[in-house]
């Protein structure tokens, strides 16, 4: 498979996700990875040109978003609501933004401009710091956006991977609720589930049976 895989570090909460993905993600997928664009490395220029020279892909991203745009290391725009050439950059692509408010408009738009499943959040992806005592849950937080990348990349359709994302965050709640720890985590990783967006949950984000197929 090809996956352009990407980490924007540009404060404490991005760099602690991207850290978490490199160890526990890319190591699962870095044999398929045709371009990695990580921390100060993650502009939005070579990501435009890395995406257009792998034209059938999964694109995985962490880092800041919005409502309709997600940031480079220097905070440029890399994918705009509002870009007409989001096709030129999109078009064949399975989209995973790890990112807050993302699913929310630029999702949709990316779809409607060819890219053929998206999967996001539609508001504030939460979990714990790791200065926070209770950071040894961050696991139950990461996995199933771990696990559907994963599982997009073994070829397995767009309605399947979600719904396996979607089994572990039950797990994940299930789990949090059984263990003996304080605060608000599943009341945090029930929001991140109930923001999770995905093909199965409405047509606006592309196509079920999508899929990626092409080996590197």
């Amino acid at each position: 498979m090809s996956i352009i895989y990407v980490d924007v570090k540009n404060d404490e909460d991005s760099t602690q996700i991207g850290d978490y993905r490199k160890q526990h993600l890319y190591n699962n997928i870095h044999s398929d990875v045709v371009a990695a664009y990580e921390s100060n490395g993650a502009r939005a220029s070579a990501i435009k040109n890395g995406c257009t020279n792998h034209a059938e892909a999964l694109f995985t991203f962490s880092g800041h978003g919005h409502f309709d745009y997600i940031n480079d290391y220097g905070h440029t725009k890399i994918f705009d609501k509002d870009d007409n050439d989001l096709a030129n950059y999109l078009d064949d692509k399975i989209v995973h933004l790890h990112a807050c408010f993302a699913g929310d408009s630029l999702g949709p738009e990316m779809v409607s401009q060819g890219c053929k499943a998206f999967f996001g959040y539609n508001d504030y992806f939460k979990a714990p710091h790791e200065d926070d005592p209770d950071y040894d849950l961050i696991s139950h937080f990461m996995q199933p956006d771990e696990t559907l990348v994963i599982e997009l990349n073994n070829g397995v359709t767009a309605s399947a991977a979600a719904n396996m994302a979607i089994i572990e965050y039950e797990n994940a709640i299930d789990a949090i609720d059984n263990s003996s720890q304080n605060g608000n985590y599943h009341v945090f990783i029930r929001e991140n589930r109930d923001a999770f967006c995905h093909p199965n949950r409405d047509p606006k984000y592309g196509d079920k049976s999508a899929t990626i197929l092409m080996a590197v």
